[in-house]
């Protein structure tokens, strides 16, 4: 999925492992419970979203803003996440520690 947007969608439950979801605008979007293992979700904007039991292992999270979203009880073992982003998310002591911290953003995803 890319270059698109998604407004008050539910992908609760589905299995997006491995998916790539750059450059798209996800507003009020549920993510809840869902496998979002080794998927890229670079370079796209997520307004409202609940990421609340998902499974983010290995998630690229980089090049993205996540505005009001909420993450509880989400797993982010391995995840990419820039430095940048450490204040931007709220999440616990427990997932800041599961997260791969990187110094930078990386390069961008391609299609942009």
């Amino acid at each position: 999925m890319g270059r698109s947007e998604f407004d008050n969608v539910s992908f609760s439950g589905s299995d997006l492992s491995e998916s790539n979801l750059c450059w798209n605008d996800f507003i009020d979007v549920d993510f809840s419970a869902t496998i979002l293992v080794g998927a890229d979700l670079r370079a796209s904007d997520y307004e409202q979203c609940t990421f609340a039991g998902a499974d983010l292992s290995g998630a690229d999270l980089r090049h993205s803003s996540y505005e009001g979203c909420t993450f509880e009880g989400a797993t982010l073992i391995g995840a990419l996440l820039a430095e940048a982003q450490r204040d931007e998310l709220e999440l616990t002591d427990e997932q800041k520690a599961q997260v791969v911290w990187q110094p930078d953003h990386g390069p961008e995803p391609a299609g942009g």
